[in-house]
């Protein structure tokens, strides 16, 4: 649960996780010794608007997110309840409910505007803030690779 002093409760990863990201992360590396490029995530902020437009925003593999109205829940362990990961702003939820639909950043920030009356530039940055602190802490990421020239 959130607390006062940390308003967004960490993911506790068990050992199947931990497991799992390890091999993510090394079948990651050989592909890339392969010649197949990657893409590190803490590098999204970085990125200009351009690049991360084009990015489709899909969940991540093996995390069953629940998106309720309050905010974004993962299962709980044996008889806990579901824990939530990531609780709501202000009209985040209709951006989240759009993620792996296959739809891009732009696309979504369109449909964003139209369903809250914000100005399209206001709803891309909101859509941008609220993918990239979702990929930092691990909920999801782009479905593809997006390189830079």
């Amino acid at each position: 649960m959130a607390t006062a002093s940390s308003p967004e409760p960490k993911i506790d990863l068990d050992r199947r996780a931990f497991w799992r990201g390890l091999l993510r992360n090394t079948i990651s590396l050989v592909r890339e010794a392969r010649g197949l490029p990657q893409q590190n995530l803490d590098n999204l902020t970085g990125l200009p608007d351009a690049v991360v437009e084009e990015m489709i925003p899909v969940w991540r593999e093996g995390y069953k997110i629940e998106v309720r109205d309050d905010g974004l829940y993962l299962p709980g362990k044996g008889s806990e309840g579901p824990a939530l990961v990531h609780r709501f702003r202000d009209r985040e939820r209709p951006v989240v409910e759009q993620f792996a639909c296959g739809r891009n950043l732009r696309t979504i920030a369109g449909y964003v505007a139209t369903q809250t009356g914000m100005p399209p530039a206001d709803a891309f940055q909101m859509t941008r803030r609220v993918f990239v602190q979702l990929s930092q802490r691990g909920l999801c990421h782009p479905a593809a690779c997006h390189l830079q020239e």
